[in-house]
């Protein structure tokens, strides 16, 4: 069954979203440079995270990502080799390459206390990010770190069996990461009307996964991610959706674009728990935290427990954006 082409109309709240429906999802606000905001920078307001990306995806990121992530964050990319070994280039402050004999070299270590999250950052379907992607998060040394997979499946241009081996190894990911989540590169495009060269999807791609790799680094920050993906075990699959409001009514206008963001087409509206997260350049207040939980509440069948949750990025200026982040338990933990 192909997945609906629209939100169900009994979860949509009744307020219009903005006149460009591409406003509502433009991510731009990442290019910002911001000039001085010390607290912002200040390291010691972060978690420690370790981010791996993974053959041709992480590669064609790796710049983006560099100028994107806030202090706090170390950045590995992993390229393959003819003879299977890797070559990662960290970037945490200053650039510096070096040559590591396995993938599984890159995970922080049992005893490595510097490491609170841990980010797999790959694209399934190929020959790299595929099988290297479930080495990582199968393996037993980080099992004491929340660990996360953020992953794209193919386009349908890419045909048949590289669809199955992706959809094969996103189980995988599903079972083994305390969560996982898998962008369809299909519904970029409609976010663009389905009209838009690959450069721009490719170029959108790259800006969401930063957005959802910042939100939950916002929400391991705040000690608000752990338990909620942790509580059940492993096997958490998680669907994301975003929506951006400049206009006055902001939380309204934001929440609703965020339900209708094409990337939660086909979601099991089912889902027992939901965190809206509102971001903006200064914490959103309480005020608008309990409408955004009236609303997003309102929306979803009674059985579904919604938390809310505020984070800070001067970048975003006035603007609000609401991530609706759904959890639902896929597999029994190992």
């Amino acid at each position: 069954m192909n997945p609906p082409s629209i939100v169900p109309e009994r979860i949509l709240p009744s307020t219009s979203i903005v006149a460009d429906p591409f406003d509502a999802y433009s991510l731009d606000y990442l290019d910002v440079t911001v000039m001085c905001d010390q607290e912002w920078f200040d390291t010691s307001r972060h978690s420690k995270t370790r981010v791996i990306t993974l053959g041709g995806k992480g590669r064609n990121a790796m710049a983006a990502l560099h100028k994107w992530l806030p202090p706090g964050v170390d950045l590995l990319l992993q390229a393959g080799d003819e003879q299977g070994r890797l070559r990662a280039y960290r970037h945490s402050g200053a650039a510096n390459e070096y040559e590591v004999g396995d993938v599984l070299a890159a995970l922080p270590s049992p005893i490595d206390s510097e490491v609170e999250t841990l980010f797999i950052w790959a694209g399934l379907g190929g020959n790299v990010g595929t099988p290297q992607s479930q080495a990582l998060a199968c393996d037993d040394r980080h099992k004491s770190i929340p660990t996360f997979a953020l992953v794209t499946l193919p386009f349908a241009f890419e045909g048949a069996e590289r669809a199955d081996q992706a959809e094969k190894s996103r189980k995988v990911l599903e079972q083994c990461a305390d969560a996982c989540l898998a962008i369809r590169n299909e519904a970029l495009f409609e976010i663009f009307g389905g009209e838009a060269d690959l450069a721009k999807v490719f170029a959108l791609q790259d800006q969401w996964l930063a957005h959802v790799l910042l939100t939950l680094k916002g929400l391991a920050d705040a000690q608000s991610i752990r338990p909620l993906v942790c509580q059940t075990g492993l096997g958490n699959q998680l669907s994301m959706g975003f929506g951006r409001s400049t206009g006055i009514n902001r939380v309204d206008q934001a929440v609703t674009a965020a339900f209708k963001n094409p990337l939660l087409h086909g979601l099991n509206w089912q889902s027992k728990q939901m965190l809206v997260v509102l971001s903006s350049g200064e914490l959103p207040s309480q005020n608008e935290l309990k409408q955004a939980e009236l609303q997003a509440t309102n929306a979803l069948s009674g059985d579904c427990e919604v938390s809310v949750h505020g984070l800070r990025d001067p970048r975003m200026g006035d603007d609000l954006y609401a991530t609706l982040v759904f959890i639902e338990k896929v597999h029994s933990a190992r």
